[in-house]
């Protein structure tokens, strides 16, 4: 598949997505959903928008490359290996890294913009979200570190 796509901030079309547990939300509304603009055929890279109600969740260690623009809400990121906090509002981009162990507080509804790079042994299960993804299986795949035009990622 070759071209250009576009993003929304406001997709015609959601998909409900259910990787926040219940238990995770800390208000009523458990709204979570995603809209996947592109995704390789073997699933290693992932682009898309995904918006999630407040909610804290625990992460041992996070299970993908991930680059991520806030388009609306909050969210703090607390990367307990550095001991610091960080939080991310409207126009912000950040990027965490495969392997992070951190706190994931959403405080206000975020939407997001997100482009993810899987391994192979994980691509199979990659989302809008990250929550489901910290339970996945590890992987010894390295990510590649030739792509033309860009600094180089390493597993």
């Amino acid at each position: 598949m070759t071209g250009i796509t576009r993003f929304e901030t406001e997709p015609d079309t959601w998909q409900p997505s259910d990787e926040t547990p219940p238990t995770a939300f800390t208000t009523d509304d458990h709204t979570e959903r995603d809209h996947t603009y592109f995704a390789t055929d073997n699933g290693q890279l992932l682009t898309g928008v995904w918006e999630c109600a407040p909610s804290i969740l625990e992460i041992d260690s996070y299970p993908v490359h991930e680059l991520m623009t806030v388009l609306a809400g909050s969210v703090t990121i607390t990367d307990h290996d550095a001991d610091s906090s960080v939080t991310f509002t409207t126009g912000d981009t950040f990027f965490v890294e495969k392997g992070t162990r951190l706190t994931w507080e959403i405080t206000q509804t975020l939407r997001k913009y997100y482009v993810i790079v899987s391994d192979p042994a994980t691509a199979e299960h990659t989302s809008g979200s990250m929550d489901s993804r910290a339970s996945w299986p590890s992987s010894t795949t390295p990510i590649p570190t030739n792509v033309a035009g860009c600094t180089e990622l390493q597993d």
